[in-house]
């Protein structure tokens, strides 16, 4: 039987490495790429609780530090085109429910033409204001938690006004060999501009991860949407 957890679930028990900056953080755990040139398939985006094609635009143009002048695509939902509609739908409703895991990564890795998967979460939005008038500003409803799984990059039911001016990304790096989460780069941003956090976050996404290569996805497994369902039993 699989174990139920989430990506960063595993990464919580890692140890935080030191770096200059107090707002990133990365987790590493045996697995995690020590050399140059990984080959790398990016999922794509988790934002607002769902697996979100459209939000990778948001980090296209920043991909430099990463790929270089290497364009690259997420996966998905592309990748799961051949095996139709149904499928996708049980992908979208399982991440909505738990997040994405590390149980739904492994049954997709195989069409990962990389020795790494990479997801990226987002959480919250750069503040319009300064954290000191943020945090006099009335709170904000209260959000749904990230389900029992701990879906990654959600926010927990109760938050302080004060991190309500927070924005964090973060970086999953998904070991296609160990089946499992082996590192994390974790950004936490309290400015005012979405452009300079993603900018902030590539840069040492590229440092952690130098001269990698964007290696994509292939669409030759066939998958099946009773599969991906029952993952919500095991």
């Amino acid at each position: 039987m699989l174990r139920r957890l989430s990506p960063l679930a595993v990464l919580f028990a890692l140890t935080v490495a030191a770096c200059g900056d107090d707002s990133v953080h990365v987790e590493r755990a045996p697995g995690f790429p020590r050399t140059g040139g990984a080959s790398v398939s990016v999922l794509g985006v988790f934002r607002d609780g769902r697996l979100a094609p459209e939000a990778w635009d948001t980090l296209r143009s920043h991909l430099a530090p990463l790929f270089g002048v290497q364009p690259c695509d997420p996966g998905y939902p592309d990748m799961l085109t051949t095996s139709g509609t149904p499928v996708l739908q049980a992908v979208d409703d399982f991440t909505r429910a738990n997040g994405v895991t590390d149980e739904l990564i492994d049954r997709l890795a195989p069409m990962a033409k990389g020795d790494l998967v990479l997801l990226v979460t987002m959480t919250g939005r750069p503040s319009a204001h300064a954290p000191s008038e943020a945090a006099s500003a009335a709170p904000p409803p209260p959000m749904r938690g990230g389900g029992r799984r701990g879906a990654p990059g959600m926010a927990p039911a109760r938050r302080t006004t004060a991190e309500t001016a927070t924005f964090e990304m973060v970086g999953v790096v998904f070991s296609v060999k160990a089946h499992r989460s082996v590192g994390a780069i974790r950004l936490s941003y309290s400015g005012t501009s979405l452009e300079e956090a993603v900018d902030h976050f590539m840069t040492r996404l590229g440092a952690e991860l130098p001269g990698a290569v964007c290696a994509g996805w292939t669409g030759d497994l066939h998958l099946d949407a009773a599969d991906i369902r029952r993952l919500d039993t095991e």
